[in-house]
């Protein structure tokens, strides 16, 4: 079974210990680096060229929505996980045609962050529900 590689850009520091916490026994899941500032991602992308980034691009200043169009620039086989609080429509829209492939709330379980990790990284789409709800909205 190849290992999956992961990049974390999330800077809120209970989140980051949180996915820390998550993936920790999984054997199959390695966070390689986590990005400290935007302007670390680009030279990360390159050196890691990780299956799976895992973003919240909501924190002004920090990794943001125009910091992922570059993410295929810099890592071409590099799979994007939204992982926010953004309830935004037209916010979840824009960051799904920069090519994130998942998307998750921070509400959701850890179960469902694990499945979303390893569909993501194979380059499949995954949404929880929430989201499904709100891209759905007429």
């Amino acid at each position: 079974m190849k290992m999956i590689s992961v990049l974390l850009a999330d800077n809120q520091p209970l989140t980051a210990a949180g996915m820390n916490y998550i993936l920790k026994d999984r054997t199959d899941i390695a966070i390689v680096d986590e990005v400290k500032t935007q302007q670390d991602l680009p030279e990360m992308l390159r050196r890691h060229h990780p299956d799976l980034l895992i973003v919240d691009y909501v924190t002004p200043g920090y990794v943001g929505k125009n910091d992922l169009a570059q993410v295929r620039k810099h890592s071409p086989g590099t799979n994007i996980l939204a992982i926010s609080s953004d309830d935004n429509k037209a916010n979840i829209l824009q960051v799904l045609q920069e090519g994130v492939t998942g998307y998750l709330t921070k509400e959701c379980s850890k179960e469902e962050i694990l499945i979303a990790v390893t569909t993501v990284a194979r380059g499949e789409k995954f949404f929880c529900h929430k989201i499904l709800d709100i891209i759905m909205q007429k």
